[in-house]
């Protein structure tokens, strides 16, 4: 005997909607808001003194324009401003805490509180040998940019993929296409590359 449902059962699948880089945004405001003000060239180098800030802007400022969430796209160009400033004493956590642009000012605070706590994993003599997430900026820095750009030069080529699928006039204009198209698509996979994903 055949054990068969007595009602068909309804399986509801959640649409897929194209998804926004608006993480990869917040990730990099984020960092902006908790370590813009960090120093990530060596100390004793005065003159080549990068911060996190400066490093963020000047790798993501091309594509800027681009940028899904404004919000994050001013809270990245107002650290960057406040970094290169003649006073930056109050430090950028809290120049964003009492920003007057009270919007602004709330964005950031919600990203420099977390509802997670480490464990004081020291406490039972357990010793790990990763940076507290405090100290750990410029990996955390270098892998958010690396993570954005390659969001966006999906989504370059999603829109260059229709571009070249729908130009049927130009031929010539289609042949430069193709050779940004696979440009990018070789910077992508350098780019998956660096963050250790494998894209075929």
């Amino acid at each position: 005997m055949d054990h068969l449902p007595d009602e068909q059962v309804a399986h509801n699948q959640v649409e897929f909607i194209e998804q926004q880089h608006d993480y990869q945004e917040k990730d990099l405001a984020r960092i902006v808001v908790n370590s813009g003000d960090m120093i990530i060239s060596p100390e004793d180098d005065e003159e080549g003194k990068v911060t996190v800030a400066d490093f963020i802007y000047s790798n993501i400022h091309v594509v800027f324009d681009f940028f899904d969430n404004d919000m994050c796209k001013r809270v990245i160009q107002e650290g960057f401003n406040y970094i290169n400033s003649e006073d930056t004493s109050l430090g950028i956590r809290n120049f964003f805490i009492n920003h007057s642009d009270k919007e602004l000012s709330s964005f950031a605070v919600d990203r420099i509180s977390s509802p997670y706590e480490l464990a004081d994993w020291e406490r039972i003599g357990v010793y790990l040998n990763q940076k507290m997430p405090e100290k750990n900026y410029l990996d955390d820095s270098m892998q958010a940019v690396l993570r954005f750009k390659l969001k966006k030069i999906s989504k370059v080529l999603d829109v260059m993929k229709k571009r070249i699928n729908s130009e049927t006039d130009n031929e010539e204009l289609k042949i430069r296409l193709l050779k940004a198209f696979k440009k990018l698509q070789q910077e992508k996979r350098e780019l998956a590359l660096n963050l250790g994903n494998v894209i075929s």
